[in-house]
């Protein structure tokens, strides 16, 4: 079995020998960044690190043309994505530091590029990530442990995918978004395998209030006694298993979780406040707990299936 770095040349090369006209005249590499950090089979990403620019289900009645909107940059979610794949050994596929600056430059979307988290169906495969995402589960294919779900028996890859998103706050969206600072959003993973994403869904909620009730006893924080309609950990951080942002679309796009399970990977995507994420920035320790949690959450659900 190969390791993650012995194919990580294979995607790159892959990547420079797509179409360019794809990409108006700019190598792939000029936008995509894939790094490994080690040999665990596990892939963060962050498509939403720079401005983007997303198709809409809409169309432009005067022209007939499509509509497109302007998805601005979630802060700090590049940085995690390289910080988690780096603790944990696994690998990062972020938009590069020459596109990051760029997008910080000028404020606004590259028109060569779509949002990875908004495609339609039939251009997975015709677009930088969606082609780089595709050969993590053709690797991945026969390599993986049996894992039950239902009455199916799949093959499952070794791959976990984790993308990673960020939301407001809860105290200034919990009526739009709900009141998580971690929405785990395993729809994606559902719609094709449902007890798996259940499993994974709990394991991961469990290991994140675990590692959030750490950091209360290490700050000597006080419990509180907020309703734990959310599963409210000691230090406030709330864990949402039953998020309104699930991970997934059903308006004609996927989102990249979607992708990642249609191309074979376990995928699911979190969204993290804004208030978690600078938590994370700032403590690299606690940036690692998270991390761990995660794949700690995956073995879990592997040895239970």
């Amino acid at each position: 079995m190969r390791t993650p770095l012995s194919f990580l040349d294979d995607i790159l090369e892959i990547l420079f020998l797509y179409d360019l006209h794809f990409f108006g005249g700019m190598t792939p590499e000029d936008t995509l960044a894939v790094e490994t950090h080690g040999d665990a089979y596990v892939l963060f990403t962050a498509p939403h690190g720079v401005y983007v620019r997303r198709e809409t289900a809409e169309l432009d009645f005067a022209s007939g043309g499509k509509v497109f909107a302007t998805h601005v940059p979630e802060k700090w979610t590049t940085f995690l994505a390289l910080a988690f794949a780096s603790e944990a050994s696994g690998t990062s596929m972020t938009w590069t530091e020459t596109e990051r600056e760029r997008s910080k430059t000028t404020r606004t979307f590259n028109p060569h590029s779509v949002d990875p988290n908004c495609v339609a169906y039939d251009t997975i495969n015709n677009y930088n990530w969606g082609a780089a995402l595709r050969l993590f589960g053709e690797e991945s294919e026969g390599e993986g442990d049996k894992v039950t779900d239902g009455f199916e028996t799949k093959t499952k890859q070794k791959w976990l995918h984790v993308d990673v998103h960020g939301r407001r706050d809860p105290n200034v969206s919990h009526e739009s978004l709900g009141r998580g600072d971690v929405d785990i959003g395993t729809h994606a993973l559902s719609a094709r395998y449902p007890e798996l994403a259940h499993k994974l869904t709990k394991a991961v909620g469990l290991r994140l209030r675990w590692v959030f009730d750490e950091w209360a006893d290490d700050d000597d924080e006080d419990t509180s006694t907020i309703e734990d309609e959310e599963k409210t950990s000691k230090n406030n951080f709330r864990v949402n298993e039953s998020p309104i942002l699930r991970g997934a679309r059903h308006d004609g796009f996927l989102t990249l979780a979607q992708q990642g399970v249609t191309f074979g990977l376990v995928s699911i995507q979190l969204e993290l406040s804004l208030s978690l994420r600078l938590v994370l920035k700032n403590d690299i320790s606690k940036a690692k707990q998270f991390a761990h949690a995660l794949v700690e959450a995956w073995k879990e659900t592997k040895l239970r299936a």
